[in-house]
């Protein structure tokens, strides 16, 4: 027998009984996208004002800060847009609480969150401050130094930044109300839940739901049980092994079976669990109590229960284009660096097979990896076939960036002026009807050698 009868944790009062239904933190990141453009504001008024201060950001920053309800933000922004970023964060913050059912706080530290402009000043700031290196452009940091939130937006793609910045938050969220008890399974599968929360597009893509599926056809998909008696070293190294993602793509299913409400979950089982473990239960004995977990039999019907649902799970629509599109974002601008600019959409996806790109190489919250290898990855959306015949397969829009325009005559003696990359082509879709997209380029340095990165917006 896996599981014994677990020890009842003391309950939390009846007023803070988590909600019946779980609600979708969309509100708090139509939220962040104000600080997103609050920060690209920043890099911009850097980059014209004087020569890079001498003074490191720390102390540039010292009276640069702004307390709102639930963080400190701090940041080489103006008081407006601190202040704007600050209700930004504390809109995200209220949403993931009102998603994970108010859990009660374990520590009623201030928490910060750290805005930088330039990566540079981010990773020095880490470094030297909280001995912390930086293993992204968001993430939550905790050291015996301090603990908070750090966000850059140098360089890095609006959605990656949005969605970081969700996930970063969550697991801000769960360590302050949790500690390092939730497993990491659980926790893996509930940052990519609310990173996808967007309201310019959520849901799950294709991408993510075949990655668990063929895990199951070729049984390699863990049990239930397996998935989540891994302590925080066992599912670092089981990631680290992983195909692209595909041990947290299983991870995430689990989390979206616990919230479905389908396959016998019940309404507000999910927030218990996690209220069980604030309350100082341990995640094993909460799991058991809160899912009638009492035997192998118990841990074999629930694994099954998942498997069907998995096996059923249909993608968004939506979220596939928008995944697939931003593979195709990221391979354009591979093939402007390597020199090998594509003329056409079947130039790059010819060039993208023969590479067997892939995207995102490292699975992150919210960015389930797309394969070139998969002929579907060239499609907006996949068409089923109809009766009597097969559906026309939608097709990408293909439009050929304008000619750069040319650089200024550098003075007399003066070395020339940098020449700003080619802006690559243009690329949007027609499917799904209503919500079609397409990918808008942009910079976030002013500098002409500043690199593009790519939005997604409602296509023309």
């Amino acid at each position: 027998m896996r599981s014994q009868e677990p020890q009842l944790p003391t309950s939390a009062p009846q007023s803070q009984r988590p909600p019946s239904r779980i609600t979708r933190p969309e509100r708090g990141l139509r939220a962040i996208i104000v600080l997103f453009t609050a920060l690209l504001c920043c890099a911009d008024a850097r980059a014209q004002a004087a020569p890079r201060a001498q003074k490191p950001w720390w102390e540039r920053t010292a009276t640069s800060t702004h307390a709102g309800s639930t963080h400190q933000l701090r940041g080489d922004l103006s008081a407006d847009n601190l202040a704007e970023s600050s209700r930004a964060v504390d809109a995200q913050w209220q949403q993931i609480d009102a998603l994970l059912g108010s859990l009660r706080p374990r520590s009623r530290t201030v928490q910060q969150v750290l805005v930088f402009a330039a990566f540079d000043d981010l990773a020095d700031t880490l470094r030297s401050q909280f001995a912390v290196d930086p293993p992204g452009h968001a993430f939550a940091f905790f050291s015996p130094l301090g603990q908070g939130v750090a966000i850059c937006t140098e360089d890095v793609a609006p959605p990656q930044a949005i969605r970081g910045l969700a996930a970063a938050l969550t697991a801000e969220y769960l360590r302050l109300c949790c500690g390092g008890d939730v497993p990491p399974a659980i926790e893996c599968g509930l940052l990519d839940l609310v990173a996808r929360a967007d309201p310019r597009g959520s849901g799950t893509g294709a991408a993510g739901i075949a990655a668990v599926q063929a895990a199951l056809k070729d049984k390699s998909a863990l049990s239930l049980f397996d998935l989540l008696v891994k302590d925080r070293k066992e599912w670092d190294e089981a990631c680290a092994s992983s195909d692209n993602g595909a041990l947290q793509e299983q991870a995430a299913s689990l989390v979206r079976f616990m919230l479905s409400g389908k396959g016998g979950m019940k309404a507000g089982a999910f927030t218990q669990f996690l209220r069980d473990i604030s309350y100082g239960a341990t995640a094993w004995s909460a799991f058991a109590r809160v899912y009638g977990i009492a035997s192998d039999r118990d841990w074999s019907e629930f694994d099954k229960r998942w498997r069907d649902f998995a096996q059923k799970e249909q993608p968004s629509a939506n979220e596939t284009l928008r995944e697939r599109l931003a593979f195709l974002a990221e391979g354009s601008l591979l093939l402007e660096r390597e020199g090998t600019p594509p003329s056409s959409f079947a130039e790059l996806s010819q060039s993208l097979t023969d590479r067997a790109f892939i995207w995102p190489k490292r699975w992150r919250p919210g960015f389930s990896t797309v394969r070139a290898t998969d002929a579907s990855s060239f499609r907006p959306v996949d068409s089923p076939a109809r009766k009597g015949g097969s559906a026309k397969q939608p097709e990408f829009t293909w439009t050929a960036p304008a000619p750069p325009a040319a650089a200024p005559a550098a003075p007399s003696g003066a070395p020339p002026a940098p020449l700003s990359a080619p802006q690559p082509a243009t690329i949007s879709s027609s499917d799904p009807p209503g919500r079609a997209l397409q990918i808008r380029w942009l910079k976030t340095r002013v500098q002409p050698e500043a690199p593009w990165v790519w939005d997604l917006v409602p296509a023309k």
